[in-house]
């Protein structure tokens, strides 16, 4: 039993781990990148396009990354035992772009293919710190849009600890899905995560 929860716990760092870093491109990439600012009537978005990977990272302007590094370590180096967040987001996360985007915009989105990422930077409570999307270099979905669904999604997605933690420290979650996938009201990935995620729980209760 202790081997399986060993296990699990690797595989669900390891996505951890990758939604902090992947936001951060490599030295490689960041020879290939430009960074600007993007004005929408609600706000401003820092925008860093990396031709490399056919990739926009947004981020609200508002938070200051730089200030949130310095003041929280990740989490491998200060509590890596720490197993994650509870998994049954995934109806809050399908409702919030909803709330965000008409049910036409949904369809025009989803009949150009567009796909999203969305980087989810949390500290150990499960509280929102900046939040990251990746969108393809000439993406229909406009600043307005990605503002709109930054506040419905910190409304709607709660993020709880399966296990608290004594430690400060800054982690993550993130999910891939496509416009596609939120018109028909199903997103896989959330759906697999998920199942790691619940036998952690479980594990959890039997402790």
């Amino acid at each position: 039993m202790k081997t399986r929860n060993n296990n699990l716990s690797f595989s669900f760092i390891i996505i951890l781990i990758f939604s902090i870093t992947s936001i951060i491109p490599s030295k490689s990439v960041a020879q290939e990148e430009k960074t600007y600012k993007v004005k929408g009537i609600k706000g401003v978005l820092n925008c860093t396009e990396v031709k490399k990977t056919d990739n926009l990272f947004f981020s609200n302007a508002k938070d200051d990354e730089t200030k949130i590094h310095k003041e929280y370590n990740i989490k491998e180096n200060v509590d890596p035992s720490f197993l994650g967040y509870r998994s049954g987001i995934h109806d809050q996360f399908v409702e919030a772009f909803r709330k965000s985007f008409s049910k036409e915009r949904l369809e025009k989105l989803a009949s150009t293919e567009e796909k999203i990422t969305i980087f989810f930077n949390l500290d150990q409570n499960g509280k929102y710190l900046f939040t990251s999307f990746v969108l393809n270099i000439g993406t229909q979905v406009d600043p307005d849009e990605i503002l709109t669904l930054e506040e419905n999604l910190k409304a709607l997605v709660k993020f709880v600890p399966i296990r608290k933690s004594e430690y400060k420290f800054l982690d993550g979650v993130f999910i891939k899905t496509s416009f596609k996938e939120i018109l028909n009201g199903e997103i896989p990935f959330i759906r697999k995560s998920d199942m790691y995620i619940q036998e952690l729980e479980k594990l959890e209760k039997a402790e």
